[in-house]
């Protein structure tokens, strides 16, 4: 072991206590992008930089790589049973990956998830996948090559998942609490009991008796309960352990508390319980290792920390995940890839599932009944993500259930040969449709009946070819986004051969954040969730841009907030840009900048209504603005003859989960996931 240490030469970037950890050795061969772990048996899977690494851990403090699979994307989670592996993806969905063999593990599916996937649990043949707001989503695994969504459960935000014995434990993390879902028959899952944690929830184990949850910033509860209080910053970090023998009652047992750190970025916690110690990874406060031998007195007996001298401030460099062998504790560290720490007090404790849920063959039906709405679903079910029209034709992306032309009347006319199609695009006489693993296909639509393959773009982004996301402001400029290469949009030059990549641009990767025109075909407008609106310059050989944010650090705090919310979307409107915050609205004339005072932008909500507009907009060209919400489940048509006084014309709650929505021949046309396209019925 001291030759491995040399070789790696890191171990004055580490930190540990005296305690039950030995010394640390650092895994060479490793991509430092550190992300999620999971162990069976004598075998340790880890999934770093997209790459998932398969070693043999028959020693378990010389792990012996046997082989990796690339090309998988960012790995936030995985769980492993029976010879099958599964893996959270964020925005690229899950992965199920073939490991009965592990020196030849190979992908098998990649399954187009509701929304971005986090935590992720495997039961026999199914597969649940925890998705923030949207809850979690149970999938039908039995045919591993082409999984089966089967309904969603929500729940308030869940990051983690655990099954055993008919209740599936979901993390959530805003809310501070653990729920327990009985999914023992899938027809009637539903959130039986619930936790109240005194931190942000993520992480969690179940064993015997009790549940083991790890929290993180904020503390919830006690005498500061708002998060933005300076009193209650960092706090909240530590372990909590329940009760769970009464599943719908879970009773608070303890909690051990971490150090107070404050870290925003980079906010998931993981911990794992083996023979009645609890190991914590808690991000950039380190790893520690926690006693809990009686449940009512657990102790901090350890910690781990790899710390970054460029980043004096941190405790460590992030530790994303953690997973316990014989003898020995792994860690997943963002920044250095992977640890392995000597622990005579650490044991292998095969994961115990229990009885499978029954009714797998069941499945939500997502039926429409509105007044407002008609539904058309595709032949073969896919998610329905995004729509485009020209004349009396619709063309829609259907995820694996294929891209559709459909008539006048929104019946099935015809199909665009293609294995996986998320977004269709409609400009002027073109279609443009993401084709997944197939890249770019652009078709003439001289037929608009029958579109006629022209041209195919398979370099997205450097050597990928993963097409997700497409918008094309005019027939030079097509803004691109893999999903397969975390958070960057690419605008790519079609009017050269083979088409050059320009410009790539940081942004979310679940929605299309761009508007649907430029502005005097001129201006491109960009609403980035969670963050600050960009222009770009789209009418010139060049893509420019104007960026509010780099500029918005100095800026005072109400700038920084005005658009930082969690659903953000814009559209033009006229000869402006309409940006559609959580709460409010927002109009900017073409290529406006923050205000040189620092103050926030002018806001506005309905004049005729306390309801706040929520969603993706878009203009029907005269006085209506319609809005999809897609966690809310929620569309929203408002009057916008004043356009700083609109008024709210009606809502309408979903079935599915809407996107970005066009207006054609009148109506409004809403994708809205598995319960189909949605299209506006004749007045």
């Amino acid at each position: 072991m001291k030759n491995l240490l040399y070789f790696c030469g890191l171990l004055i970037s580490c930190s540990v206590m005296a305690g039950i950890f030995g010394t640390p050795v650092r895994v060479p061969g490793v991509s430092e992008k550190g992300e999620s772990l999971a162990i069976d048996g004598k075998t340790l899977y880890c999934g770093a930089g997209g790459t998932l690494y398969v070693f043999d851990i028959a020693e378990p403090l010389r792990p012996k790589l046997l082989t990796k699979v690339e090309g998988l994307t960012y790995l936030r989670q995985m769980q492993v049973e029976n010879g099958w592996l599964v893996a959270s993806s964020r925005g690229a969905g899950a992965w199920i990956v073939d490991v009965r063999d592990p020196a030849r593990a190979k992908v098998v599916a990649n399954f187009d998830t509701v929304e971005q996937a986090t935590g992720i649990e495997i039961a026999g043949n199914l597969m649940f996948v925890g998705q923030r707001h949207n809850g979690v989503e149970i999938v039908d695994i039995t045919d591993r090559a082409h999984p089966e969504h089967i309904r969603m459960v929500p729940t308030p935000e869940s990051q983690t998942c655990r099954y055993e014995g008919g209740y599936l434990y979901s993390g959530d993390w805003h809310s501070g609490s653990v729920n327990a879902i009985d999914v023992g028959d899938l027809s009637k899952a539903r959130i039986v009991g619930s936790t109240e944690m005194q931190g942000l929830g993520d992480g969690l184990d179940a064993e015997g008796k009790y549940i083991y949850a790890s929290t993180g910033h904020h503390r919830l509860r006690g005498s500061v309960k708002d998060p933005r209080d300076p009193a209650n910053r960092g706090r909240g970090h530590g372990l909590e352990i329940w009760d769970r023998t009464d599943a719908t009652h879970p009773k608070f047992v303890s909690r051990v508390d971490f150090p107070v750190f404050w870290r925003v970025y980079n906010d998931m916690w993981t911990c794992r319980e083996a023979n009645g110690w609890v190991f914590c990874a808690d991000t950039y406060n380190g790893l520690f290792a926690v006693d809990a031998r009686d449940p009512a007195q657990p102790k901090v007996v350890d910690r781990f920390c790899d710390r970054d001298p460029a980043d004096p401030e941190a405790p460590s460099r992030c530790i994303s995940y953690v997973a316990v062998g014989d003898g020995a504790v792994y860690a997943a560290v963002l920044g250095s890839g992977l640890w392995v720490i000597p622990c005579a007090e650490a044991k292998f404790r095969p994961q115990n599932r229990g009885a499978v849920p029954k009714n797998v063959s069941w499945r939500e039906s997502y039926a429409t009944v509105s007044e407002r709405f008609g539904a058309w679903q595709p032949p073969r079910r896919g998610q329905v993500h995004s729509v485009a029209a020209k004349g009396d034709w619709t063309y829609v992306g259907c995820s694996a259930g294929g891209a559709y032309v459909l008539d006048k009347d929104f019946k099935t006319a015809g199909t665009i040969p293609c294995a996986y199609a998320r977004d269709v695009f409609v400009r002027d006489d073109t279609l443009y449709v993401a084709q997944g693993d197939d890249g770019l296909g652009i078709y003439s639509l001289e037929n608009p009946a029958h579109p006629r393959e022209i041209r195919r773009v398979r370099e997205i982004q450097l050597v990928v070819s993963h097409c997700e996301w497409v918008y094309v402001p005019n027939a030079r400029w097509a803004v691109c986004h893999p999903r397969q290469n975390r958070g960057r949009w690419t605008f790519l030059d079609l009017a050269q051969e083979p088409a050059k990549i320009a410009q790539a641009v940081a942004g979310m990767d679940w929605q299309r954040p761009f508007a649907n025109d430029p502005v005097g075909g001129k201006w491109l407008g960009y609403a980035h969730t969670h963050s600050f609106f960009k222009w770009f310059d789209v009418s010139g050989a060049k893509v420019s841009m104007i960026d509010t944010e780099d500029k918005a650090e100095k800026a005072p705090l109400s700038f920084r907030t005005n658009l930082m919310r969690t659903k953000t979307g814009c559209c033009v409107f006229k000869d402006r840009i309409l940006i559609a915050n959580t709460g409010s609205f927002i109009l900017l004339d073409p290529a406006q900048d923050r205000n040189a005072d620092g103050t926030p932008w002018p806001t506005f909500g309905y004049a005729n209504s306390k309801m706040g507009p929520t969603g993706l907009p878009i203009w029907d060209g005269g006085t209506r603005v319609a809005l999809a919400a897609n966690s809310r489940k929620e569309i929203q048509v408002a009057d916008f003859s004043d356009p700083e006084k609109p008024k709210l014309l009606w809502t309408e709650k979903t079935v599915g989960y809407p996107e970005n929505a066009v207006f054609a021949r009148g109506r409004l046309l809403v994708p809205c996931g598995y319960q189909g396209l949605l299209y506006e019925r004749e007045p």
